[in-house]
């Protein structure tokens, strides 16, 4: 029986074999996250009814809503799960009047190195590849599509602007922390309609509600809402997929490599 991490790969791999095939004629929004301005964008959660913060399920801690938007500070509700966390990693730094603010990496991949899904996943990846991915970013070998023009631009020179040692230093903790199960696939004809908010550049169903068919989408929708927006390291994704996906994933997958999967 095929695990749900196995399904994962395979529905990104049917992915790659339906754009190549010419299922999409131009770049989707969908899967570029590319930020929807002609919907309403949904707000932030409120912190909890009666209280001035919030806290997420299972945490010790709390934070007030002015903590949770610190996007140099981001929240680690759960710092007895992780080795400690480099200040590269942590916390941010403002800049100056000629440099933009430096932002932490676990602002976008979390304490945990699962991240949301408009940034990677770096849980368990090697140092190697992590580094050799920050000298593609600034030599142009690799590039940022997430967003719009000046979204990308603004990563693309945050990750020209780590230094080598911040750079080593966070890829020796993420390398250190261990994968786990962060995505749940479900098969289906309807989705939740969701928007991706200009600011966050997270994508979120509408507060109006509503079901809209999902075509030859996948949508990766949060488990919970204030999860994802104030960054909660135990709530994960739910990735929708069209009907008969994993079976199509897997059977490209033994096409291609002749592998039996089971």
């Amino acid at each position: 029986m095929i695990d749900t991490m196995l399904k994962g790969i395979l529905i990104a791999m049917l992915l790659v074999s339906c754009v190549s095939s010419g299922l999409a004629a131009e770049r989707p929004e969908w899967a570029f996250f590319v930020p929807s301005a002609e919907l309403a964008k949904p707000s932030p959660m409120p912190p909890a009814p009666g209280g001035l913060s919030w806290t997420a399920p299972g945490s010790g801690k709390s934070y007030t809503l002015a903590q949770l938007e610190d996007v140099l500070n981001p929240p680690d509700w759960y710092p007895d799960e992780h080795p400690p966390m480099p200040e590269i990693v942590a916390h941010g730094s403002r800049g100056g009047a000629d440099s933009p603010p430096l932002l932490p990496c676990a602002l976008c991949h979390l304490p945990n190195g699962l991240g949301h899904v408009e940034s990677a996943s770096l849980a368990g990846l090697s140092v190697s590849y992590i580094v050799r991915q920050f000298a593609d970013f600034r030599s142009g070998a690799r590039r940022i599509s997430v967003g719009n023009s000046r979204t990308s631009g603004f990563l693309t020179s945050l990750k020209k602007r780590y230094t080598d040692e911040q750079i080593l230093a966070a890829a020796e903790y993420f390398a250190a922390l261990k994968p786990r199960q962060w995505i749940r696939v479900v098969e289906t004809t309807t989705v939740p309609i969701s928007v991706v908010s200009p600011e966050t550049l997270m994508r979120t169903v509408l507060p109006l509600g509503g079901a809209e068919p999902i075509g030859d989408r996948i949508v990766e929708l949060p488990v919970s809402t204030p999860g994802l927006l104030y960054r909660d390291s135990h709530s994960g994704f739910i990735a929708y997929v069209p009907q008969r996906s994993v079976a199509a994933g897997e059977a490209l997958v033994m096409a291609t490599t002749g592998a039996t999967l089971s």
